[in-house]
């Protein structure tokens, strides 16, 4: 039994541990045994024995968590989806990568433009949408807007509700309205109550995964004062809908994204690093050692490179500086160093050799989106 945690009541918490694997999310969340019990039968009705496929209800509860305040229950069912406990408590749905995850974590959040073309791709749909549309469909992502929309009550959320109508046979829209109305109780109900510490298979999955807190941070959305009650914006940039959609479901009018260059031969990292930057705004090219990247660089001519100083063969992070400044082409390029070394001297080792800024490793998304945000200010300024 988790310190600290319910004990499991006859029809509720035990029969969700099994479900789940672990003791499920709402009794974590829920300090109140009343409340637990009470929220129970809700939860298999509308959300566990909820008729509609098991991923594409915890896909949509990941994603609109990202409106959440709290930490723990966003962690909590992408855990469910990385295998760490069942989908929706499924122990037949198959785990998600991590750049699936990645991916459903770049749809956009709640705003005017990307709403609009959701409603105006769900109202001429030619025949109503399966059970679940298909994951990364513009589909999925159409029907994920609407969803929040209708959820959060903002914008145009009355068209929302009816273009979801249209899209969908009416008992799946039945139960798509009853597992909103479930992840909106959920949500309710842990408002002001203590966030709880992550379980041993969450704490297992962070140290496999120990970037995907980072991940997670640079998907939130930000509420705003005003009509739209939400910006759409995640906390990764400020003033960037960093969201993208699949196909033709992504909005128009959003910001440019900026083309890096990443030099690092660790392949997990430069994964990790990959997807984070993508969250964050950027479309990302990776070269693995000094002679490629500075190949890489003057073909693509990247707005911002970042650069491990340990890379494989006889020139090292600190040559590929010193060429990128010796470059009349290149060397106007702003240049981070990302390197486990960066104490004092390392630091004015880098700078010396032409970095402008170093970040340490293990990556900190703070770090990054200071340097992603001093960029989009220089780049404002400039235009």
């Amino acid at each position: 039994m988790m310190p600290g945690s319910l004990h499991p009541q006859p029809g509720s918490g035990q029969e969700g541990a099994a479900r789940f694997d672990l003791l499920p999310g709402f009794s974590r969340s829920h300090r109140s045994l009343q409340l637990s019990m009470a929220l129970w039968p809700f939860a298999k009705l509308a959300y566990l024995a909820n008729p509609l496929p098991s991923l594409f209800k915890e896909r949509l509860f990941v994603h609109l968590l990202r409106a959440d305040p709290g930490y723990y229950r966003l962690l909590r069912h992408a855990g469910f989806l990385l295998g760490a406990g069942h989908p929706a408590g499924d122990m037949q749905a198959p785990p998600h990568t991590l750049q699936q995850l990645s991916a459903l974590l770049r749809y956009p959040g709640p705003a005017r433009a990307p709403l609009e073309q959701a409603c105006m791709l769900l109202e001429n749909l030619t025949a109503p949408l399966p059970a679940a549309p298909a994951p990364e469909s513009a589909e999925e992502a159409a029907v994920f807007q609407a969803c929040a929309a209708i959820c959060l009550d903002y914008c145009d959320s009355a068209r929302a509700d009816a273009a979801l109508r249209l899209a969908l046979q009416a008992h799946d829209y039945a139960q798509v309205l009853r597992l909103l109305a479930y992840i909106q109780a959920d949500t309710c109900l842990a408002l002001g109550q203590e966030e709880p510490e992550p379980e041993p298979d969450l704490q297992i999955l962070l140290q496999r995964e120990p970037g995907l807190p980072d991940l997670l941070g640079a998907c939130r959305w930000q509420r705003s004062p005003g009509l739209d009650r939400f910006d759409g914006q995640s906390h990764g940039r400020a003033g960037a809908d960093t969201g993208t959609v699949p196909a033709r479901a992504r909005p128009s009018g959003e910001q440019e994204r900026i083309r890096v260059l990443a030099i690092e031969d660790n392949p997990d990292f430069a994964q990790l690093f990959g997807h984070m930057l993508e969250i964050m705004g950027c479309d990302m090219r990776l070269a693995t050692d000094v002679s490629s990247g500075v190949a890489l660089a003057r073909s693509m001519v990247p707005e911002l490179i970042f650069c491990d100083i340990s890379l494989p063969g006889e020139l090292d992070g600190y040559d590929f500086a010193r060429m990128i400044r010796a470059d009349l082409e290149l060397l106007h390029i702003p240049l981070v160093a990302v390197s486990s070394y960066h104490s004092a001297d390392d630091e004015e080792r880098a700078l010396a050799a032409g970095f402008d800024r170093v970040c340490g490793k293990p990556v900190k998304f703070a770090d990054i989106n200071e340097v992603l945000s001093l960029f989009n200010h220089a780049r404002s300024h400039s235009n």
